[in-house]
């Protein structure tokens, strides 16, 4: 269906409409999820390393109040490219990382990083599984 069909459609009625969705937008909101509890889980431990995300890769400075979601979208926005690398190939993976990188300084460290949790799946059955890592990969960074 064209947009121009779109249009003139009454959405609100039972009419299906089809869309396909970007998967890296899909990819995304749902690493949201899955790693919505690695923020409240290494809270303590993130708030005392805080600093060192409120700065963009071109040297913009962000708002303290604004660390939690700095870190929370870092980590997301890896593990996005990650998802493309192992479902659309590596150069994916890396257009995603390296767009990414524009503003997020430490994104294309951590998307090497998580390949320690791609190539170890037996050993990390879920992602919270991989987060003892995680964390010790990002106090490292800092230290």
């Amino acid at each position: 269906m064209d947009i121009l069909r779109i249009n003139q459609k009454k959405l609100t009625d039972d009419s299906v409409v089809n869309f396909e969705p970007a998967i890296n937008v899909v990819a995304h909101e749902c690493s949201h999820i899955y790693l919505k509890n690695f923020l409240k889980q290494y809270h303590d431990r993130l708030f005392k390393i805080r600093s060192h995300f409120l700065t963009t890769s071109k040297g913009r400075k962000i708002a303290d109040d604004q660390w939690e979601n700095e870190i929370d979208e870092l980590v997301v926005r890896a593990c996005v490219a990650k998802i493309l690398s192992v479902k659309n190939g590596i150069l994916a993976g890396d257009e995603e990382v390296n767009n990414q990188a524009k503003r997020f300084k430490w994104v294309n460290d951590l998307y090497i990083f998580f390949d320690l949790y791609t190539q170890n799946r037996n050993q990390y059955k879920t992602i919270e599984d991989f987060y003892p890592e995680l964390i010790l990969f990002l106090e490292n960074k800092t230290s």
